[in-house]
């Protein structure tokens, strides 16, 4: 590019990079972009909305993933281990989804499902006193 073209006549790169008012770090970046391949492909594999992935590498869908947790918020039988899987957040139930029924699945997608079913939690906000 530039110093390929002016290192035939004897001039440094540094100079060159001081003259066109060019910081180093553009210099090998756009460079680096350039000549990579990269950039030129597009990804030709796409997720699909509306499933997320079994451990197993089988597709399952939404609506199979809303039935589970549907499930899990109308257990009212405080006597099983299942009952407290409600009280947790969406990071550690998609933690659990992950182990239990075997579902890998985004906590994000989580939030979403639940605010779409109206299983979401009221947060409480305690006041503090000022003194």
């Amino acid at each position: 590019m530039l110093s390929l073209k002016y290192k035939s006549y004897g001039v440094c790169q540094r100079y060159l990079l001081k003259y066109f008012v060019i910081s180093s770090s553009t210099f090998y970046t756009t460079r680096r972009t350039f000549f990579s391949n990269g950039w030129i492909k597009k990804k030709d594999k796409k997720r699909c909305k509306g499933y997320s992935m079994k451990t197993t590498g089988e597709p399952i869908s939404d609506e199979e993933i809303e039935k589970i947790l549907v499930s899990i918020y109308e257990n009212e039988n405080c006597n099983e281990p299942e009952y407290y899987i409600k009280v947790l957040g969406d990071k550690k139930l998609s933690k659990v989804l992950r182990k239990r029924y075997g579902i890998i699945v985004n906590h994000k997608k989580i939030y979403r499902m639940r605010k779409e079913l109206g299983l979401l939690r009221n947060i409480r906000i305690q006041e503090t006193e000022r003194i």
